[in-house]
């Protein structure tokens, strides 16, 4: 008898550690704190650099009418304006402009890049280039385009860089993807290499020394790190957003809401929210948690 009650405290102790183990080594879960509903599927997100505005870059999956670039207030988070025919670059980090890619199929438009003043919503400069996309340096300095050239075979494309006040071009260097490049995602303090599938490399943007490696669970679409540095976001083609430590690696807060795959992300200026929108045709937004 004595050696039956041996054998299952022994049991119950290992029972307890193991979901000890497992508790410790599980995210935190978070629901949503607001949805803002979108004409059709987000496929990119920015913030204005003061963070009054949210411009989501809303594609026509449903055939219900063109792209556009759908602008919200987020002090009330309703729809403020609309620019049709355009696919979202992005806001300045430093700014208030704003960089659009034309998506008219005419020869003459497509691709065309325009210049926001978010003041007066008016168009201050169009760069002569026709590109895939747009989007602003990191110190809102200038401005980086990215269009492809030569035979669709080929794989190449060229890479442009103009100052965002003068709209001067500044440089241009032509890349190739064959073979395909890794994905990479730079930030203000790290850099994400996308090493297979499902495995993500993040170092220092500084030093370029390695930090931690990622591992998910499921394909990744979206990278974002937080203003301050204290974590990155992933979403997919998992109904979720993860939350990373950038330098451990470890899976901290699963944030739950969205019923179909993301495909952009990002945080407010100040850090404290964070949106993710997708094929479900709303942008979910979270409080993005101290630690």
């Amino acid at each position: 008898m004595s050696s039956i009650r041996v054998i299952a405290a022994v049991t119950v102790i290992v029972a307890l550690l193991g979901a000890a183990r497992a508790g410790a080594s599980q995210s935190g879960v978070l629901r949503p704190w607001r949805e803002v509903r979108c004409r059709d599927w987000v496929a990119g997100l920015s913030f204005s650099h003061d963070g009054r505005l949210l411009a989501a870059s809303v594609s026509d999956a449903r055939s219900t009418g063109p792209p556009s670039v759908e602008l919200y207030d987020t002090a009330s988070w309703r729809r403020v304006r609309v620019l049709p025919y355009q696919w979202l670059g992005g806001f300045s980090p430093t700014s208030h402009l704003m960089v659009t890619i034309s998506s008219r199929e005419d020869e003459i438009r497509n691709g065309a890049v325009s210049v926001w003043d978010t003041r007066a919503w008016r168009v201050v400069d169009e760069l002569p280039v026709r590109a895939s996309s747009a989007q602003f340096s990191l110190d809102g300095r200038s401005i980086v385009t990215s269009r492809n050239i030569g035979k669709p075979n080929e794989a190449r494309r060229m890479i442009e860089t103009w100052d965002s006040q003068s709209f001067m071009r500044l440089s241009a260097r032509e890349e190739r993807d064959s073979p395909p490049t890794p994905e990479v995602w730079s930030f203000r303090r790290t850099t994400v290499e996308q090493v297979t599938y499902l495995t993500f490399r993040v170092r220092d943007r500084q030093s370029g020394r390695l930090l931690c490696t990622l591992r998910e669970r499921a394909g990744v679409h979206s990278v974002a790190e937080s203003p301050d540095g204290r974590w990155l976001a992933t979403v997919g083609v998992e109904h979720a957003v993860r939350l990373w430590n950038p330098r451990t690696g470890r899976k901290c807060w699963l944030l739950e809401g969205p019923p179909e795959p993301g495909w952009a992300l990002a945080f407010t200026p100040d850090g404290k929210l964070i949106a993710a929108g997708g094929h479900h045709s709303r942008v979910y937004l979270w409080r993005v948690p101290r630690r």
